[in-house]
């Protein structure tokens, strides 16, 4: 097997299993389409404009004794989101030069904040593109659209009365946009456990968080929240994993992170993850020096602008 249908491997099956990105099992097949095939240099403008717009200022400020995060989005507002994550592979398959990834993912799009004749809250839009990007290939990825009702302090899946939902309905970022507690009273230092974590709404397994303290991202006001989860073998959780990996195969995610809610609307600002996953057990693959594990890293931005 040779290192190119590797690293298409792991891009399509693991590493998209592992972040949650919408990377297709067809790369496992190694070929592309005439309109995939991509210079080098465009790439390396790619990279460098998402790097840029998630590069954002983040300063420690002070902050109240206490708080709530009850969502309440800015009506007649717009937001600008992105979704930037790149990964980079084992030494033995990776084409990475100095800081730059193997590959990266970004998502874009906008939402609209509006209130309804009959007073409800809701928030549409989706996005305006979803790829994957490496220096020699280009994945377009379906675009999802957002429908969501804000009611009693609580994110809602809705749609049109007398429709179906649509499937192209994105979920994820309906879970990343609050921390899910509306209506509790909350204090730097405090810490708790969850069932769901933060980099996709996966359940099942334990996240660890922590309220840090206040942070202006970007000259918002708002909370720092850190979190941290493990997930022994991603394989065995289900609706995490759609590709098919053997019995024996072990795919374990650690990750851990900050995530920002804006302290006037109790919305999502900015959310950055790094991950590390460790790997054994996948057919056909034999790592550096003979041996069936390898580790693979990365790292998930999301970050929000209001226009």
């Amino acid at each position: 097997m040779n290192n190119e249908i590797k690293r298409r491997i792991f891009l399509s099956g693991i590493v998209g299993s592992l972040i949650g990105l919408p990377v297709t099992v067809r790369l496992l097949t190694g070929k592309s389409e005439k309109n995939e095939m991509i210079q080098s240099h465009h790439f390396t403008k790619e990279l460098e404009k998402y790097r840029s717009l998630v590069d954002v200022p983040i300063t420690s400020t002070n902050g109240t004794q206490s708080f709530f995060l009850t969502p309440a989005p800015p009506i007649g507002k717009e937001w600008r989101y992105i979704f930037y994550s790149p990964s980079f592979l084992p030494e033995e398959v990776s084409h990475a030069t100095g800081k730059d990834p193997d590959t990266f993912f970004v998502r874009e799009g906008i939402l609209y904040v509006d209130q309804m004749n009959n007073g409800q809250v809701v928030i549409t839009g989706g996005d305006s593109l979803c790829r994957v990007i490496s220096p020699s290939w280009e994945e377009k990825k379906n675009t999802k659209s957002v429908m969501i009702l804000v009611k009693n302090g609580q994110l809602h899946l809705t749609k049109p009365k007398g429709t179906i939902l649509p499937t192209n309905i994105d979920v994820q970022l309906l879970h990343l946009l609050t921390l899910g507690i509306p209506n509790q009273e909350l204090k730097v230092g405090m810490k708790w456990r969850g069932n769901t974590g933060r980099i996709k709404p996966f359940t099942g397994y334990s996240t660890q968080y922590e309220i840090l303290g206040f942070a202006n991202v970007d000259g918002h006001q708002t909370v720092n929240v850190s979190f941290s989860g493990d997930i022994p073998n991603i394989v065995k959780s289900n609706g995490i994993v759609e590709t098919k990996f053997e019995n024996e195969t072990v795919l374990s995610n650690r990750h851990h992170g900050n995530c920002y809610f804006d302290l006037e609307n109790g919305c999502l600002v900015r959310q950055e993850v790094e991950i590390e996953s460790f790997n054994a057990g996948i057919k056909g693959y034999k790592g550096k020096g003979g041996l069936d594990s390898i580790t693979i890293k990365a790292q998930f931005i999301v970050q929000l602008y209001t226009t």
